[in-house]
C-alpha cells in the first residue's frame, strides 16, 4: 500500500486554512502544536487512519503532501 507523508519544509502549517484537514474522509490529517516550530505547530498524518486515497494531495496549498 502507498504511504502518504508531509514535507514540513513546504507546509505552511496553518490549521484553520488547511483544506486537507477539512477534506480528509478518514480524519487522518491533524495539526499538532509544537512550541519549537517557528510556525507554532505541524501537520501530521496518522498512518493507521490514512487510506492513501489521494484527496489531500491536490488540495495542499504548499504541495507538501506526497504519496510514495
Amino acid at each position: 500500500m502507498a504511504t502518504v507523508s508531509i514535507d514540513s519544509r513546504k507546509c505552511p502549517g496553518m490549521r484553520d486554512m488547511c483544506k486537507p484537514i477539512q477534506s480528509c474522509p478518514t480524519g487522518a490529517i491533524r495539526y499538532v502544536e509544537d512550541e519549537t516550530n517557528p510556525l507554532g505547530g505541524v501537520m501530521q498524518i496518522d498512518s493507521d487512519s490514512c487510506t492513501a486515497c489521494g484527496v489531500c494531495i491536490g488540495l495542499c496549498c504548499g504541495s507538501a503532501i506526497q504519496m510514495m
